[in-house]
């Protein structure tokens, strides 16, 4: 520790158990191990600021940027067979942002997306104005005039294309029993929560 120029603040970031939970699913052994992993990295951590005696300098915060849950292909959406209109879709599951290409449209392609979530009642779909507050999301400049949420264990289309890149990346093959990791689902759900713990 400099004595002249200590750091009054260093972060680092570990990409694990978020890399691979996104292939093998948060409930999988491999992620099992991983965790146990980073629990031994915390714990030397922790070891390395007592062995230092800096137990009482330092305030050490561990913190997580999104909580996971599991996704089937077999809970696919397919909404190019629900929307008969030309669209873009921006964004990725469980969250997709539907731009029209003829905006006039957007009043019919918003119904078709109504009709289709009330029947099938595994996901929802919003106006840009109607997007809960909650979420801190409703802004016209940057999102979408449509918005549609995958509820909990459901998924769109763009599904498969991460399933073949897992595919390729780490030799699972594709199946409808496979369990990918997702985020990004209503934060109401206790699986979104991240971690938070400190000392200092």
């Amino acid at each position: 520790l400099d004595p002249k120029y200590p750091s009054n603040l260093v972060m680092f970031y570990i990409e694990e158990p978020d890399l691979h939970a996104h292939a093998f699913g948060p409930e999988s052994q491999k992620i099992t191990d991983l965790v146990e992993r980073l629990d031994k990295t915390t714990k030397y951590l922790h070891e390395k600021i007592y062995e230092k005696n800096l137990q009482n300098r330092v305030n050490v915060i561990h913190v997580s940027d999104h909580g996971m849950d599991s996704l089937q292909l077999k809970n696919v959406i397919d909404l190019s067979k629900i929307i008969d209109k030309k669209v873009k879709y921006y964004g990725s599951t469980p969250i997709l942002q539907i731009v029209p290409d003829v905006a006039s449209e957007r009043e019919a392609i918003f119904k078709q997306l109504l009709n289709a979530s009330t029947m099938l009642k595994n996901f929802k779909v919003f106006k840009n104005e109607d997007l809960p507050a909650r979420w801190h999301f409703n802004n016209k400049d940057r999102v979408g005039p449509i918005t549609v949420l995958a509820d909990l264990g459901f998924g769109f289309q763009d599904m498969y294309d991460n399933a073949k890149f897992y595919e390729e990346a780490y030799h699972i093959p594709v199946n409808n029993e496979n369990k990918y990791g997702v985020h990004g689902y209503d934060n109401k759900y206790e699986t979104m929560h991240p971690i938070f713990f400190a000392y200092g």
